[in-house]
């Protein structure tokens, strides 16, 4: 019987190619602070996963994170890795202060799962697809142009933008020049809480004024503040994503039963693998769309989001593209990447 023996704790730097910010975080980030976490069962194995925590995202500094791993540990120690249900009810315990940590632990057991039946992750996700078209995430700098551009030109036919960084008159006369020159581009707009109502409405028209296909706005408007989102969505031309609304599933029917986005960004790192496959299953009976994100994680998380998305075959959207922001991190993983392809290996 596979029992989980210990869950070992490492903080682990990692230096990204290029300065990353938000609107909620404009600090000119080099470094993704993060913990290597490693599932040890009883016959000496170790399957890894990445704890990546934004704390404007949730809240979760890696302090937390460490206190709860380390409570956590206490709980799980001797459990059947195979029961993965069992286990989930006990990360439910901690997800609302660390659901970071407690998302690390499930993608690490859910890989120990994968490694002792042989089967693929995506298989046991139900095999729906082999490979997935991702956007590429850009976020606004002084050399933003060249970066919209450079971007499309290695391949990428969907672009996701970060709005409100550099303020909204020089990034719309971003956009101008970027559909000057490659006007059949696709867009996303990512606000990450920027904007008032009117202000998101405004953007989009503008936006839309200019040419470019934009394919939806994600969280235009405060993650706490879903009379706001809704406003946007009732008068919105293009599907509008919630997404720090959403961490669990009792966010993503809160949000389906106020109407308040038309759809919702499913992150595995801050809802974890039972959330994320219970709010897969709640857009799939009500027509909700559906986007797979990401934190800044490396090649071995994202290769388990890959997986989560051709399993299921669920979501509108992909936009799994953080490994691209840091140097080739040595993980042995079984996908491939060709420009905006992502396939399983």
């Amino acid at each position: 019987m596979p029992l989980i023996q210990d869950i070992q704790i490492t903080r682990i730097s990692k230096p990204l190619i290029k300065h990353f910010m938000t609107s909620r975080d404009t600090a000119r980030r080099g470094i993704v602070e993060a913990i290597n976490l490693g599932l040890v069962l009883n016959d000496g194995s170790l399957d890894t996963a990445e704890v990546v925590t934004p704390p404007y995202i949730c809240g979760e500094t890696l302090e937390i994170s460490v206190k709860a791993l380390d409570d956590v540990k206490s709980e799980l120690i001797g459990t059947d890795v195979l029961c993965h249900r069992i286990i989930a009810d006990v990360l439910d315990k901690f997800r609302k202060t660390a659901p970071a940590a407690m998302a690390g632990v499930e993608i690490a057991v859910w890989k120990s799962i994968s490694r002792i039946t042989r089967t693929p992750l995506w298989i046991l996700w139900g095999g729906a697809k082999r490979e997935v078209i991702t956007d590429f995430t850009i976020s606004p700098n002084a050399k933003f142009e060249s970066d919209l551009d450079e971007a499309v030109k290695i391949g990428f036919s969907t672009l996701k933008v970060k709005m409100g960084v550099i303020g909204k008159r020089n990034e719309l006369s971003a956009f101008r020049q970027l559909y000057d020159k490659h006007p059949n581009v696709i867009l996303r707009v990512d606000a990450n809480q920027a904007f008032q109502p009117e202000e998101a409405l405004e953007v989009i028209d503008e936006i839309r004024s200019i040419g470019l296909q934009l394919e939806l706005m994600e969280q235009p408007t405060s993650a706490h503040d879903l009379q706001a989102l809704r406003r946007v969505t009732e008068m919105s031309p293009v599907p509008i994503i919630a997404d720090e609304s959403v961490r669990t599933f009792s966010d993503a029917l809160r949000i389906y039963e106020e109407q308040a986005a038309h759809g919702y960004n499913i992150k595995l790192m801050k809802s974890g693998i039972s959330q994320a496959m219970s709010m897969v299953a709640l857009a799939q009976a009500t027509g909700m769309r559906l986007m797979l994100g990401c934190m800044m994680e490396g090649m071995a998380n994202i290769e388990v989001s890959l997986a989560f998305a051709c399993g299921t075959g669920a979501f509108d959207f992909i936009d799994l593209d953080s490994f691209m922001f840091f140097q080739d991190d040595g993980s042995d993983v079984f996908f491939k990447s060709k420009g905006e392809r992502l396939m399983m290996g």
